[in-house]
C-alpha cells in the first residue's frame, strides 16, 4: 500500500467521530472492502452500504 492510500485510511479513521451513522456505514465498508472499490460506482457503494447517493457524496465532502 502506498503512502497516499495510508493517508486516506488515516483520514477516514480520524474523521469517523464527526460522521452520521449512515456515513459511518460508508466508512466501515470502504475500510473493510477497499480492494474491490476501484470498480464500484457511487450508486453501487450507496446500495452496498444501504445508504443514499447523497450520503456517499456527503461522506466524501466530510473527508475534505
Amino acid at each position: 500500500m502506498n503512502s497516499g492510500a495510508l493517508s486516506l485510511f488515516e483520514r477516514i479513521r480520524s474523521g469517523s467521530d464527526k460522521l452520521s451513522p449512515a456515513q459511518k456505514r460508508v466508512s466501515n465498508y470502504i475500510l473493510s472492502s477497499y480492494r474491490s472499490l476501484a470498480y464500484v460506482t457511487l450508486a453501487e457503494l450507496a446500495r452496498l452500504t444501504l445508504t443514499g447517493q447523497g450520503t456517499v457524496v456527503r461522506f466524501a465532502q466530510a473527508l475534505g
